[in-house]
């Protein structure tokens, strides 16, 4: 059993893939099911309470699911992206001391910046070009609904505390533009590399008489042509 140390380690570069993947699962299973259950409840009883404890659970999953993209990101394709993009994912920043020496010192981005930079490294990692453009409107939504999170968590005011009807579907169109746009770059990264192990596979038909066994490939490729078809 994994002791509580291991798991306060969820990174790429201190777990194996066994705890990163138990890990990552557990993470996504427990920040969806919190977020579902909020929403359930603000369905049925749309009060401001529940509109505020869905805008807290919607970013803690925002989060979650950012940090848990990057870590995949730099589990497998952290070679794709150039150095300073790849201490940034990580969250590193290279300063230099007044002796000349230098060091690393942990450097967390803005959310809007960090998903950026997330999404750009995935389209790379996917060997294809970015989907979501740096002056597309979508990124000033979410930072509208980063700063209608910000208010309500470090109010002022009273009035900062109420969640208008335009605000709480600003949050609803961010949480579904986030899922189609990460769902999609991983998508395509997972098609490149099916698209490599179909080669893979024919040069050792042809060369060895053998074949890559693989049983979830096809189920993979069923998955993707029903997508397509939606």
């Amino acid at each position: 059993m994994n002791n509580m140390n291991d798991l306060q380690e969820y990174n790429s570069e201190s777990i194996d893939p066994e705890i990163f993947w138990s890990e990552f699962r557990n993470i996504t299973n427990v920040l969806e099911s919190d977020l579902d259950e909020v929403q359930s409840q603000l369905t049925t009883n749309d009060s401001q309470f529940w509109r505020r404890t869905f805008c807290r659970a919607f970013f803690a999953y925002l989060e979650g699911q950012t940090h848990a993209l990057k870590q995949l990101f730099l589990f497998y394709d952290w070679w794709t992206v150039n150095p300073d993009t790849e201490q940034k994912i990580r969250n590193q920043k290279h300063i230099q001391n007044k002796d000349g020496s230098a060091k690393v010192i942990q450097n967390y981005l803005p959310l809007v910046q960090n998903v950026q930079l997330l999404f750009k490294a995935l389209a790379v990692a996917a060997n294809i070009e970015p989907i979501i453009s740096n002056d597309d409107k979508s990124w000033d939504l979410l930072a509208k609904a980063v700063n209608v999170r910000n208010r309500i968590v470090h109010p002022k005011k009273s009035e900062d505390l109420i969640i208008s009807d335009d605000e709480i579907q600003l949050i609803r169109y961010v949480g579904g533009w986030y899922l189609s746009n990460a769902s999609e770059l991983l998508r395509k990264r997972a098609q490149l590399d099916i698209k490599k192990i179909k080669a893979m596979d024919k040069t050792a038909r042809e060369k060895f008489g053998s074949s890559i066994q693989l049983p979830e490939l096809d189920l993979l490729l069923d998955e993707f042509k029903e997508d397509d078809q939606q």
